[in-house]
């Protein structure tokens, strides 16, 4: 089964990414972090998520907020 991520799913994305601060990490840790965004998203999911599936959907809302037309997915 394939997992999309939900308008919930991406506000919690957002709040553990700003709790985290990912974006600040020191360098040789970012990854861990990342994991860490990963670990705590799965749990609140309820399904297995992974770092890449968070990334990608983190440049998908960048783009859309850039460009609000609407995406086909």
């Amino acid at each position: 089964m394939v997992f999309r991520f939900t308008n919930d799913q991406d506000k919690e994305l957002l709040r553990e990414l700003i709790r985290l601060k990912s974006f600040v990490a020191v360098r040789g840790t970012t990854l861990r972090v990342w994991s860490d965004v990963a670990a705590s998203l799965s749990s609140a999911f309820g399904v297995e998520v992974n770092v890449k599936q968070i990334r990608d959907r983190l440049t998908l809302l960048k783009q859309m907020f850039k460009d609000p037309k609407p995406l086909l997915l």
